[in-house]
């Protein structure tokens, strides 16, 4: 009786198990950025939805000084950054929004309250690069909207 040398034929799953592992720990970590980016999105959105970010952003629109140094149409970037916070009629929102036009881009800083449904700014500025615009100079209480 002759003895073969060929090893026995291993089975599929001894095979490929690591590639069946890898594939799986691919997925969920796929799962789980879909997951913060579908937030982060919803967020961003939630932010710049509001009544105070969109009166901000018609201000810096009509701005002489902002169109002359971003350009128009302008549109809001990728990176939103803050908190808002609205209760009622009461609220708070202090966010930085990334204003992007064809001649440049700067970032629209908000810091605002809400009374009885009426929001104050007590900072609405825009700067872009070494560009500083104040909406609020010569405002000793603020824009109301």
């Amino acid at each position: 009786m002759q003895h073969s040398n060929v090893p026995p034929e291993r089975s599929w799953w001894s095979r490929y198990w690591i590639a069946v592992a890898g594939c799986g720990c691919l997925t969920v970590v796929l799962f789980a950025l879909a997951f913060v980016a579908a937030i982060w999105f919803g967020v961003t959105r939630l932010i710049v939805s509001s009544d105070s970010v969109k009166h901000a952003i018609q201000i810096a629109e009509r701005d002489p000084s902002v169109t002359a140094l971003l350009g128009t149409p302008l549109h809001t970037g990728w990176l939103i950054r803050g908190t808002i916070h609205i209760e009622n009629d009461s609220g708070t929102i202090d966010a930085t929004i990334p204003l992007v036009g064809p001649r440049g881009s700067g970032d629209l800083r908000i810091v605002a309250d809400r009374e009885h449904g009426v929001w104050r700014y007590r900072t609405l500025e825009l700067q872009s690069g070494n560009h500083f615009i104040d909406f609020l100079k010569g405002s000793s209480r603020g824009i109301d909207l």
